[in-house]
Formats: structure tokens, C-alpha cells, sequence
């Protein structure tokens, strides 16, 4: 791996490779700022940033500089899942920066349209290839990869700069740890990391019960699952979320690299906000609806407890639900909005009440559940006729669950 000051030199505030791009990303920023996409995500991102008590650097050039560390690492797991690491086109550079790609390889939640997804925007894409494809080339070049935890650590506080004051509600509460554990023989602990950071503490967490697995002769299938079932994650900063997946996925090597199910990487974007999960029962009745407040505007967004309580089937149903939004805006051009939205709540009623006996969630939902399901997939639809844009869906997926990861037991809490 590549040592912490040979990838700071490469790509951090003082190389040329950051000299060439931060620039053209800061006037596409301030060039495009008042874009629909844009606008939405700067603000977001603004937001995020206020509930920490951050406010003096959430200016265009520090969503900029975040940009940039977040188009990198995405650059860079494209590269350690075996693709060519330099984009040629438009298409490959929304595939990379928006997620796309890294679905078609089994990981459904790496990008997730999130903040820093803003140069895919239809009206700036063109010139957003231009500035990046750069960036491409130079992650082409690296020698030592992949990069190690520490590298991300280091670029972190040149460019990133980590969040300074942090809610101590960020977490669940005691046992904590300064450093993750090494595993034990019949070791079945769950390890919660609150306030990730970077995720380097989150790559040696995974790192080491991934070893310790299989040392016991577990194989790589059964390994994974369980590492992905063990160790979870949240923080406030998207920027934090973006580059401890990135860790978590170079720590899970040939697990992730070769054939594989399809994986939700446990990492997410907390908002701190009260969602009614922190005061809801243990264990509540498969009727009961949680209500969850997205973003700087609050939306409200309902979800049954069948899915805010599961985090699998949680991440299955938001993964699918693009496909309906997409279909919604598709048979609009003939239908119009509302026989549109009501043709796409139809077949996901269907989808919903269906079992699904060859995926990871086979039973179906229950009627009750299956209605809010519908209410809260109309909203989305509307919201996403609007603008074409699934930021929504992904806020809301994290904002949840990051409130039922507060809320489950673990065996060990690690801050950092």
C-alpha cells in the first residue's frame, strides 16, 4: 500500500494534481451554483455541516475541495474493483460519481447520488469530464495501491478538514473503545463506530474480524455476510461517510473484489435529529409507523416499522424503488403525471405483497405495511417528477438508518 505521504503529495492540497482540478471545480460550482442539483446539494451538504456547530468553512470552496476527495476515492475503488480507472466519457463518469457502476458489481449503496454526485447534473456534465478526467489519469498512476487507512486519514485533515465539535448523541453509549478489538475464539460481538471519521479505525475493525473468521475456517462467502452483519457505522459529515466506505471496502480485499452477493456496506450518513425510532418501543407491533424529518426543509416521510426496523430489508426496498421512480418519469411523456404515478404504485403494490423466495427478503410485507410503502413511494415519485433527482431517496434511507443503528445493541462502541 501506499504510504500516507506519497498519496498526500499525489493528490492533497500541495500536488499538482489538486492544483489542476480543485480549481475547475470551484468555477463549475460557482458557474452552476444556482442549477436545481446543485443548489439542493450545497445547501444539504451546508446543513449537515451546521448541526455540527461548522459553519465558518461551508463555503463554495470547501464543498469543492470535499468534491474532489469524494470524486478520488470513487475513482480509486473503481480502480480496486477492477475497471479501468480513467473515464472517457460522460457515461462513465456518472457511472463512477453517481454510483451506477458500483451497482453493476454488487454494492448497491457506495455513491448513492449523494452530495458530492452534483457534476453529474445533465446542464454541467460535459464540462465535468473535462475538469475530472485528469483525476482519472492520476489515479491511474499511483503506484502502491490501494491505498492504506492511513492515506485517508492524512487527506482527510489536508482537504477535508474533519468536523470539529461533535453531538455526543452521535452514538449509542457505553462500552467504548479508543481502538477496535482483535478477535477472540467464539468471539460474536457486534462493533458500532460512532462518529467515523475517515474510517480508519473502521478499516482495522474490519480488517481484523475478517481475519479472525477465517482463521476459524470460515470461507469467504459466510465471512463477508457476517462482517457486514458485525460492523456498522455512522457520522454526520458526508464527506466522513464517503471516504470510511471506501476504507471499509478496501479492508473487505478479495471478498468484495471477486464474485460476491450483493452488498449494502453498513456506513451512514447520520443528521442527529430526532426521528420518533429513539422513542419507540423494543419491540413494536408490525402495524407501527415511524416518521422520519429528511434534510434542512424536514420533509416528512413515513415508513412501517416491517422496514425501519430492518436494516436488509430496509436497504432492499430503497435499492428498487429508483426503478418505479424511473418508470414514473418514463410514462408521464404519454400518461401524464398522475396516471403515470398511479401505473407505477400499482406494480409496486404487486412487488410488495409478492414473496420473493430467491432474494435476501423473501417473506412479503404485510397489507398495513405495504400501504405506507405506497404512501411514502407517491411522495417520492412527486418529488422526483419535479427534478429527476433521487437525493430525497437518499437521505431518507440514511436518516433511517442510522436512527435504528442508534437504537440496536452492540456489543462494543468505538468514537473514531
Amino acid at each position: 500500500m501506499a504510504s500516507g505521504s506519497d498519496i498526500a503529495s499525489a493528490f492533497g492540497q500541495e500536488s499538482d494534481t489538486y492544483n489542476q482540478i480543485f480549481p475547475g471545480l470551484l468555477d463549475l460550482l460557482q458557474r452552476f451554483g444556482d442549477s436545481p442539483r446543485v443548489a439542493l446539494r450545497y445547501r444539504e451538504w451546508r446543513y449537515q455541516r451546521s448541526l455540527a456547530g461548522r459553519l465558518e468553512e461551508s463555503d463554495q470552496a470547501a464543498f469543492a475541495r470535499h468534491t474532489y476527495l469524494a470524486a478520488l476515492s470513487r475513482l480509486l475503488v473503481r480502480r480496486f474493483l477492477g475497471a479501468p480507472p480513467r473515464v472517457h466519457n460522460i457515461q462513465q463518469l456518472h457511472e463512477a460519481l453517481a454510483g451506477d457502476f458500483f451497482i453493476q458489481q454488487g454494492i448497491d449503496n457506495f455513491a448513492d447520488h449523494d452530495h458530492f454526485t452534483w457534476p453529474t447534473s445533465p446542464e454541467l456534465a460535459q464540462q465535468s469530464l473535462e475538469v475530472l478526467t485528469p483525476l482519472s489519469e492520476a489515479v491511474s498512476r499511483m503506484p502502491g495501491f490501494p491505498p492504506g487507512p492511513e492515506d485517508w486519514s492524512e487527506l482527510y485533515l489536508d482537504i477535508g478538514g474533519p468536523l470539529g465539535q461533535r453531538s455526543a448523541s452521535s452514538g449509542p453509549g457505553p462500552p467504548t473503545s479508543p481502538q477496535p478489538p482483535q478477535p477472540r475464539d467464539g468471539q460474536n460481538e457486534r462493533i458500532f463506530h460512532s462518529q467515523c471519521g475517515s474510517g480508519e479505525e473502521i478499516f482495522r475493525t474490519v480488517s481484523s474480524v475478517s481475519t479472525g473468521l477465517l482463521e476459524r475456517g470460515l470461507d469467504e462467502f459466510d465471512t463477508l455476510l457476517l462482517v457486514l452483519d458485525r460492523v456498522a457505522a455512522t457520522d454526520i459529515d458526508p464527506l466522513a461517510v464517503t471516504l470510511a466506505r471506501a476504507n471499509f471496502l478496501f479492508a473487505l480485499g478479495g471478498m468484495i473484489t471477486g464474485p460476491h452477493p450483493p452488498v449494502a456496506i453498513p456506513v451512514y450518513l447520520s443528521d442527529n435529529q430526532a426521528a420518533d425510532l429513539e422513542d419507540a418501543p423494543a419491540h413494536p407491533s408490525t402495524d407501527a409507523v415511524h416518521t422520519f424529518r429528511v434534510g434542512e426543509p424536514q420533509l416528512e416521510f413515513n415508513l412501517p416499522a416491517q422496514v425501519a426496523e430492518d436494516l436488509q430489508l430496509l436497504e432492499w426496498l430503497v435499492s428498487r424503488l429508483p426503478n418505479y421512480l424511473n418508470g414514473a418519469a418514463l410514462r408521464r411523456i404519454s400518461q401524464g403525471n398522475q396516471a403515470a404515478t398511479e401505473a407505477v404504485l400499482v406494480a409496486l403494490h404487486n412487488y410488495l405483497l409478492a414473496p420473493k423466495p430467491r432474494t435476501p427478503v423473501p417473506e412479503p410485507l404485510t397489507p398495513q405495511a405495504a400501504v405506507v410503502m405506497e404512501q411514502t413511494a407517491a411522495r417520492l415519485v412527486d418529488l422526483y417528477l419535479e427534478s429527476e433527482d433521487l437525493f430525497w431517496l437518499f437521505l431518507l434511507k440514511n436518516v433511517s438508518a442510522s436512527a435504528l443503528l442508534k437504537r440496536q445493541n452492540f456489543g462494543l462502541t468505538i468514537v473514531g
